[in-house]
């Protein structure tokens, strides 16, 4: 059985001439370097997915040297094609929707897009940017946490100094 196999790695610093001798060494495999991620496609001949597991990380490590790969994806050759004909859909929220589920202004909802921690845009298309939605909600979850954390109670304490200067 053929599988396909995809390899991510954190490899800061690489060149082109370091990704070009890359994909010479592993012969057929798709090899592309952008923002400090390396990612290898190759595929490997195996009768089970832990054979072919086995035989990508064998193959990688072979070219790669000591880096490890931070993520590994092995499918069946194809069903990983037909994932391609078959576009997985993104939950996209831009910030008029992040404003409603938070309950907030638009111009609130941009500021708190701002924070840290906030999740990273997935796209900045003409109508402004927009979001993973599960990111979001999982964003607003720690967030109101925090603030219900954050907020003094709110008790009316009378003190002798305040008794005095009231007629």
């Amino acid at each position: 059985m053929t599988w396909t196999t995809q390899l991510t790695y954190t490899a800061d610093g690489l060149t082109e001439a370091d990704t070009a001798a890359l994909a010479t060494t592993l012969t057929g495999a798709d090899v592309a370097y952008t923002d400090g991620r390396l990612q290898i496609r190759l595929e490997v001949d195996a009768s089970t997915l832990q054979d072919a597991t086995d035989a990508a990380l064998r193959v990688a490590a072979a070219a790669t040297g000591l880096l490890k790969p931070t993520h590994l994806q092995v499918l069946p050759t194809d069903e990983f094609l037909g994932r391609g004909r078959a576009p997985f859909t993104l939950d996209l929220i831009g910030i008029t929707e992040i404003a409603a589920e938070f309950g907030v202004t638009r111009q609130r909802a941009g500021k708190i897009a701002e924070l840290p921690g906030f999740p990273a845009p997935v796209a900045h298309p003409a109508s402004g940017r927009v979001y993973s939605r599960p990111a979001v909600q999982a964003f607003h979850q720690q967030w109101e946490a925090n603030r219900t954390r954050q907020r003094p109670s709110r008790t009316h304490t009378t003190t002798a100094a305040t008794k005095a200067s009231t007629p």
